[in-house]
Formats: C-alpha cells, sequence, structure tokens
C-alpha cells in the first residue's frame, strides 16, 4: 500500500507504508514485526522496518538469547525435575527416570503437565493408572497424589504451573477443532488393593511439595487405598499424535492457534508438521514479533 499520513483504517490507526493484511503481501524493502501486549491476545501493531529487526551488531546484558540443549541436563532426582527457566506464573523442568520413584509424591504448590520426550509406563494416581507413551502430555492436578512406574527409561519435559491448566477456547473453529476432548485419556481404578510402592522397611513414604519444600509423610498402608471416585477433577492424559494442526493456504497463522493447553499468563503449544502456505504473497516463516 502507498504512504499515506494519519490513515485511519476504522479499527485502529496507520500511517507511511504498510500491508493492507498482516502477513500478507508485505511491502517490498519492508520486514514486518508484530507489537503487542499479551502474546498474539489483544492489542496490536505491525511495524514495517527497513531493516531486519534481528540484524544487531551485538548484544550486551542478560536478554542475550540462549539456545539450550535442555536434554543434557542432569534432570534432577527420583521424578523430581530440575529447573532451566521460571518465573512468577511457571517453571520449566527437565526429569530423567531411569526406573520407578521410589516415593509417592504430591505437589502442593503447582498444577504439572509433563510432556513425555522419551519412554514410556505407567504413572500411578488417586484416580488409578494411566498408561503412557513418547508424545504424550499428562496433566497432574495440584494436590493429587502420583507415582512414575518407567518401563523404559523416561525424559520428561515439566512444567508447573501457578494456575490450573485447562484447554482454550476454540472460538469459530468449534470445540471439536484439533483435538475431541473425548480422545483425553483418564485414569484406570485397578481391581483390589495395591502394594506396590513399599520401602525397605515395609512403608509407603509420600511427599509433599509445599513452598518449595518437602515433608515425607509415612503410611503404613498404600496411600493411594481408593475405592472408587467420582467428579471432573482428574489426571489426563493426550498423545500429539491425536491433534490435527489448524491450517491455512492462504493466511500464516500465528502461534497462538496451535495452542494446546492454557493457564494464567501463558499457553503451551503443539507446533506439529502440517503444510506450508501456497498462495503467492502469503508469508510462510514467521514474522518478527515483540510481545
Amino acid at each position: 500500500m502507498s504512504d499515506q499520513s494519519g490513515y485511519s483504517s476504522g479499527f485502529g490507526w496507520a500511517q507511511g507504508t504498510f500491508s493492507a493484511q498482516p502477513h500478507v503481501k508485505t511491502p517490498e524493502g519492508t520486514y514486518e514485526e508484530e507489537f503487542g501486549r499479551r502474546g498474539f491476545f489483544g492489542k496490536t501493531t505491525h511495524l514495517y522496518h527497513r531493516h531486519p529487526p534481528t540484524g544487531w551488531l551485538r548484544i550486551e546484558g542478560p536478554l542475550k538469547p540462549h539456545a539450550y540443549v535442555v536434554t543434557n541436563l542432569e534432570g534432577g532426582h527420583d521424578g523430581h525435575p530440575e529447573y532451566f527457566l521460571e518465573n512468577s506464573d511457571v517453571k520449566l523442568g527437565l526429569a530423567k527416570l531411569p526406573s520407578a520413584m521410589t516415593v509417592f509424591m504430591r505437589n502442593a504448590d503447582s498444577d504439572e503437565l509433563r510432556f513425555i520426550h522419551s519412554g514410556d509406563g505407567v504413572v500411578e494416581t488417586d484416580f488409578g493408572d494411566l498408561e503412557y507413551a513418547k508424545g504424550d502430555y499428562i496433566i497432574l492436578p495440584r494436590g493429587m497424589t502420583y507415582r512414575f512406574v518407567p518401563k523404559a527409561p523416561n525424559i520428561q519435559l515439566v512444567i508447573e504451573s501457578n494456575s490450573e491448566f485447562e484447554l482454550p477456547e476454540r472460538g469459530m473453529l468449534g470445540r471439536h477443532a484439533q483435538f475431541d476432548p473425548m480422545v483425553m485419556r483418564t485414569p484406570i481404578l485397578p481391581e483390589g488393593t495395591r502394594s506396590t510402592g513399599k520401602n525397605a522397611r515395609g512403608e509407603y513414604e509420600m511427599k509433599i511439595k509445599r513452598e518449595g519444600q518437602f515433608t515425607s509423610v509415612f503410611y503404613p498402608f498404600h496411600p493411594m487405598d481408593i475405592a472408587g471416585w467420582k467428579g471432573d477433577l482428574t489426571a489426563l492424559a493426550i498423545n500429539v499424535s491425536e491433534i490435527r494442526p489448524v491450517v491455512s493456504p492462504r493466511y500464516h497463522l500465528p502461534p497462538s492457534v496451535h495452542t494446546t493447553f492454557v493457564a494464567r499468563n501463558f499457553v503451551v503449544c503443539s507446533f506439529l508438521p502440517r503444510p506450508l502456505e501456497s498462495e503467492e504473497g502469503a508469508m510462510k516463516v514467521p514474522f518478527y514479533h515483540r510481545n
């Protein structure tokens, strides 16, 4: 679009050289950058630079970009994560489990979302046993008792949230877009009483995490002695193979369209294989963004 001064689009304002629609037919000699405040939600302005925003000479200070090979971390101990990034809303960590956890765990600080990077097994919970495999997301609500029992060594990405993990609103796509919530798996309550997880003294140790500290509680009986349950709060799992990405041949969709779970002040996205945009003029690679 040609230069215009003080032009009002009716849905904001515009000046200078800009595209009629974001991510489509970016003016020649410019580089589009999306400027916002809430990720890819809320108010947004698109800036058209004369130079690439990443064309810096050097960066000095803590905001210098970093690339982590997270799988090189030791991964904590006995299912606990080794954290590598955190803020006031979320913690990211890596857990490596070569064998079954020796204790039962109850996280009273955070809801947990675990992504199984490799390995498989069963996670024992208050609600029953939940089998898992590579590519699974597992939601563990705050305060729930669990114990991972790998069948093969596990590498898990652990996301701890100060708020609940929920499914995003799908809007015009409908509630069954990307995946039908009914494909999410719930634990299966075993028949009879459990006896796995005893220590050398014949006790069952449960560790409770609160304000970053651990308290051990010892039981003479299995702490998951559940005869039955009913309700809508439980552990859940879904494999990424069940997620069907939203695609558009004419428009480069923002990362937010790949949201799998939402929590307070952050989202979890699954970027899965998809066809590239095919129409001429449609952006095919992610745009610069400052949001």
